[in-house]
């Protein structure tokens, strides 16, 4: 195993953010540009921006962001999503 990740959601009134914390787990290898590509199904989360992580060396954590603009932000936001990591 490379990495590993783990998915926090945070809501807010008008955003919702999901934080991926990446770990490195393999010391030979140091990991760069890492970003998170999120798809998510309907329409309720319009994607806005990424943070990327810049390099992730050998039993580091960093998090990266994805963030969606709810687009009733008033209602609840409905939608299935998949994520793939890049670095």
């Amino acid at each position: 195993m490379e990495y590993y990740v783990v998915v926090r959601k945070h809501i807010f009134d008008d955003v919702i953010v999901l934080e991926f914390e990446c770990k490195n787990t393999v010391q030979e290898l140091l990991l760069t540009n890492i970003n998170v590509n999120v798809n998510v199904s309907g329409e309720d989360l319009i994607p806005k921006y990424s943070l990327p992580i810049e390099k992730l060396p050998f039993d580091m954590i960093e998090s990266c962001f994805v963030v969606f603009e709810k687009s009733r932000p008033t209602e609840f936001a409905e939608g299935d999503f998949s994520c793939a990591l890049t670095f």
